[in-house]
């Protein structure tokens, strides 16, 4: 009966991950093949080709074999593609800064625990501000067995009660700023439950600055 029981309760974890992973894809693909089209109309047939193989490198890196965790090499690959397509959209108001510690490639974290973020600082940061901005993602050691990681925009940020309601709906496991971010935080309470750092500021006219500590003992198989 044990057995049975935490059998039930690993099953019920990898559906509820699943279920979460799969809230973010649609959204970031709808957006992405709306992108595709208006290229294809705009007769920009060769943009449109290196976007299409740049989304087939996006979703390479997603599927992943089936893993829960990649590493963080595998992670920033995983961001520049998506960064990549961004920046083909919206070339004249955007800019991205992608800033690891090679130290840390080693290490793994949940398979797509940026690029929610970041699509965030670009849609609700970047795209409502009228003369566009920069995006700056980075991981960096903190601590003695713990990372940091930034996503960063200079966008059109958000109001103190705004900010507030964001806050305190990660919590209630409501849909925040989008898919992404009450999605992160509770995928990441999954995996490392309350060893974790997570923390959303911002300031209306001055951008957005999302921030993860996490554990960073799980490293890449050799």
């Amino acid at each position: 009966m044990v057995n049975k029981i935490k059998e039930d309760e690993r099953k019920m974890r990898h559906a509820e991950l699943r279920l979460l992973q799969e809230q973010i894809n649609p959204h970031f693909l709808y957006n992405t093949l709306d992108t595709i089209v208006w290229l294809i109309e705009c007769n920009e047939t060769e943009q449109a080709t290196e976007m299409v193989v740049t989304l087939s490198d996006f979703f390479r890196l997603v599927l992943s074999h089936g893993q829960e965790f990649i590493s963080i090499r595998m992670e920033e690959q995983h961001v520049r593609s998506y960064l990549q397509i961004q920046e083909t959209r919206y070339h004249d108001i955007m800019e991205y800064h992608i800033l690891i510690d090679p130290e840390l490639y080693g290490y793994q974290i949940p398979k797509m625990t940026l690029q929610p973020i970041v699509e965030n600082a670009v849609f609700h940061g970047l795209e409502q501000k009228v003369d566009g901005g920069t995006v700056e993602v980075s991981v960096q050691k903190w601590g003695d067995d713990r990372m940091r990681i930034c996503v960063e925009d200079d966008g059109c940020g958000m109001s103190k009660e705004r900010l507030e309601e964001i806050r305190s709906n990660l919590d209630k496991k409501m849909n925040t700023r989008g898919i992404g971010m009450s999605n992160i935080y509770q995928r990441l309470l999954l995996f490392y439950g309350e060893d974790i750092y997570f923390d959303i500021d911002s300031k209306e006219g001055k951008g957005t600055k999302g921030t993860i500590i996490i554990p960073e003992e799980i490293r890449e198989e050799r």
